[in-house]
């Protein structure tokens, strides 16, 4: 009896939600079909098996199985054999689960670092700690993953970070710098005011200087008015 095994490539681009089908084909080719004729019955119930694999999990219960007979130009005899299918997925990379949170935790204390106001010292601090943070997660993520793809996947999502974290740390320094080397206060050319308070301060929340000014002066003539009327 001769067992064969083929699964095709798998793709990088699901990866880690990949599914394969594989195929296990039983045939002998000692003895044609006129000497042994294999048959099958229904569907195989793959439950009474047990997959030990840690990597790869069968996605039906039942798998399909046909019989197929091939005939050769040397011979007259009918070969026969059984080919049973069965798709597969890939079981939850024990990998990623273990670094989704700290992974999610980091992105968030990043964006918070935008939220700061610019002059705050906090942000020396808290880009020096998700520094480090990224870097013990580097070390964790290289020891501890056998997988290159899953390695690479990570390493490009940390150096993304860190990327963020060191232009925002000289960005802090700049914005620092110029508030030292000023007396008073200053406001940034009406160009880039129009289009930080334009349809891009729609979306992030920014508000024109000039609608300020306007409500202040409003809230004055208001209370001026009031008073006014006062007997």
């Amino acid at each position: 009896m001769l067992i064969q095994t083929s699964c095709p490539s798998i793709s990088k681009t699901a990866y880690p939600k990949d599914e394969v089908e594989c195929v296990v084909i039983l045939g002998s080719w000692a003895h044609d079909g006129w000497e042994v004729d294999i048959q099958h019955g229904e569907d195989l119930l793959m439950s009474e098996f047990e997959n030990i694999n840690p990597r790869w999990e069968l996605i039906v219960s039942k798998a399909s199985i046909f019989r197929k007979v091939t005939r050769y130009e040397c011979c007259s005899e009918p070969y026969i054999s059984i080919h049973i299918s069965f798709p597969m997925k890939r079981r939850p990379v024990p990998e990623i689960e273990a670094t989704r949170t700290p992974c999610i935790l980091i992105m968030v204390l990043a964006l918070s670092i935008f939220w700061l106001p610019p002059d705050s010292s906090l942000k020396f601090l808290l880009c020096g700690l998700l520094f480090f943070a990224l870097n013990i997660l580097l070390v964790y993520v290289a020891g501890s993953t056998k997988s290159p793809l899953l390695v690479g996947y990570a390493v490009s999502f940390i150096q993304s970070a860190m990327y963020i974290i060191v232009t925002t740390l000289f960005l802090q320094v700049f914005i620092i710098t110029k508030l030292c080397n000023q007396s008073g206060p200053s406001r940034p050319p009406p160009s880039v005011m129009q289009f930080l308070t334009g349809p891009l301060g729609k979306y992030a929340c920014l508000r024109s200087p000039m609608s300020e000014d306007q409500v202040s002066l409003d809230r004055v003539q208001l209370k001026e008015d009031s008073s006014a009327n006062e007997p």
